[in-house]
């Protein structure tokens, strides 16, 4: 985080670097969620709660931010490819009182190689970075099963015959 003070008609400037800040690669980010068979009824409910707090007015979000798709120049070698469809974007959220806000960063699309992405956690309270996940765009996959799971849940038949 950068911190600007004026003194004496100067500006000066101060990085706050949180050295306690956690690096997980991806590898480790599948670990931990292979690692208990817990963890997807943890996540639907934290799903859950998530969309409750979405509904209930206490989740906040900033506009998408989108790079490399119209109306935005396209990326570098690719401007007369009619398969061009890349992008990157970065979404940003939190629930009101909670402790952390997260920024999300997704690219994909030809004729990026791969999609990609990674989430960074920061504090509310400090507006420290706390973590950075490396998880190649994993976790969205997973939140988006996870809200899938959670849809069928609660919209599909109590019994079924």
């Amino acid at each position: 985080m950068l911190i600007v003070n004026k003194q004496d008609g100067f500006f000066h400037y101060k990085y706050i670097i949180n050295l306690n800040m956690k690096i997980f690669q991806r590898s480790e980010i599948e670990e931990a969620i292979s690692s208990s068979t817990a963890f997807a009824t943890k996540l639907i409910d934290e799903i859950e709660r998530g969309f409750c707090a979405y509904s209930e007015g206490k989740f906040n979000a900033c506009p998408i931010q989108t790079m490399g798709a119209p109306p935005m120049d396209k990326f570098p070698d690719s401007e007369d490819d009619s398969r061009y469809a890349a992008q990157v974007c970065v979404k940003s959220g939190y629930i009101g009182g909670d402790d952390y806000f997260v920024l999300k960063v997704a690219s994909g699309g030809y004729p990026l190689p791969d999609n990609w992405g990674c989430m960074q956690v920061f504090s509310q309270r400090t507006g420290k970075l706390e973590a950075l996940l490396l998880d190649d765009g994993i976790l969205t996959e997973i939140r988006t099963a996870a809200a899938g799971a959670l849809a069928a849940k609660v919209l599909a038949p109590k019994q079924i015959d």
